[in-house]
């Protein structure tokens, strides 16, 4: 099974992309589906994991790594909407930053603030966006840990409106993919016919 991650901070596009280059997946003839830990946290803890980040961030990263072993179905590829990315961000400049070992290929979807703000689901109840200088906080710590790991990231897109098709970039996300499965089948046969 492989695993690639759609990440970014909220309203960059990712949960449509995601589920799209699920389904081309899925009619190329992959056993595909789209998994979000950080939904399946908040179901498991009954509330939302994002205040764990501050009061107890060993628990946070805990539950974080189950949630990520989760997908055990035969499938061929897990398309994760946020994982490794988002995780950082929220610990970074701790400690607990360098504990964090679990990275995946992930596609970097990031938005100009005034796309953010657009979003049908934006609020400015939500913790981490109580003030424009929150929000763009979090942006820009995601434009820094995609840039300080950037190698375990295969791809950056930036979605400026709402209108923008996004055709393109799942295109290139899939593309990015199938080369990925296709490379991985060629090294197994050579390491089977090596053997």
């Amino acid at each position: 099974m492989l695993e690639f991650a759609i990440d970014g901070h909220d309203g960059a596009a990712k949960t449509p992309v995601a589920r799209k280059v699920s389904v081309v997946l899925q009619r190329l003839g992959y056993r595909t589906k789209v998994f979000e830990p950080f939904i399946e946290a908040n179901r498991r803890l009954g509330k939302n994991i994002y205040p764990y980040w501050q009061e107890n961030p060993q628990l946070a990263v805990e539950l974080m790594e189950s949630v990520l072993r989760e997908p055990t179905a035969p499938l061929d590829i897990v398309i994760y909407d946020r994982h490794w990315l988002s995780v950082i961000v929220q610990l970074f400049g701790t400690v607990f930053e360098t504990q964090w070992m679990r990275f995946i290929p992930t596609f970097y979807m990031q938005a100009p603030i005034e796309k953010t703000i657009s979003c049908e689901r934006f609020s400015w109840d939500i913790p981490w966006t109580r003030s424009l200088e929150q929000l763009q906080y979090w942006i820009d710590t995601y434009n820094t840990v995609s840039k300080k790991y950037s190698q375990h990231v295969m791809g950056t897109y930036v979605v400026s409106t709402r209108e923008q098709p996004l055709e393109p970039i799942e295109g290139d996300i899939v593309q990015k993919i199938l080369r990925t499965v296709h490379s991985n089948s060629s090294q197994i046969r050579f390491n089977l016919t090596n053997t």
